[in-house]
């Protein structure tokens, strides 16, 4: 910083100069070039748990889908998981199987697959910041082998949404 007729001459990391004439005004400038470092520590993570990219069942049994998940700043409001998409970012069409609140509490899914009725549970182990959240999907039948999403969704939506695929492989029958 260098300092010419009494103001404040300050470049940004873009090159971009800036002329505080006040000590509020630095303040606030200092202050919004340093926020958003501070926010980096608190992103959302969400990665799939020892399994990998692929969970392997057998017909008739059960399976657990895993992630790891950290929360961010402000946690997790809820969890979803279903039938992706095709690799989008979404969940096909009624294709939402379960919801978890931030405690881990059931949270009514509409449209709710038939298919899918008394075969699909969740838990979450931890906390709202950082923990595991774990779908089980039984009675494991050959039709559901496809890809599968967990999506996280934060209190504070700029600690970011995420949404992870994994593929549910069926060996046997």
């Amino acid at each position: 910083m260098t300092s010419f007729s009494g103001r404040l001459f300050i470049l940004d990391r873009m090159g971009l100069a800036y002329f505080v004439t006040t000590t509020t005004q630095c303040c606030i400038f200092v202050a919004l070039l340093i926020i958003p470092h501070a926010s980096h520590a608190g992103q959302t993570k969400l990665s799939p748990g020892s399994h990998g990219r692929t969970v392997k069942g057998l017909v008739g049994s059960a399976v657990n889908f895993t992630w790891i998940f950290s929360g961010g700043s402000s946690g997790v409001r809820a969890f979803s998981w279903g039938v992706s998409n095709d690799g989008r970012i979404d969940f096909t069409d009624n294709g939402i199987l379960a919801s978890l609140d931030e405690f881990g509490n059931p949270v009514n899914v509409s449209n709710f697959p038939a298919d899918y009725k008394g075969r699909v549970t969740g838990k979450i182990i931890g906390n709202k910041f950082s923990g595991q959240v774990i779908f089980t999907l039984s009675s494991i039948k050959k039709t559901d082998e496809k890809s599968y999403a967990c999506k996280l969704i934060p209190v504070k939506i700029f600690d970011g949404l995420k949404f992870d695929v994994v593929d549910l492989e069926i060996q046997g029958g």
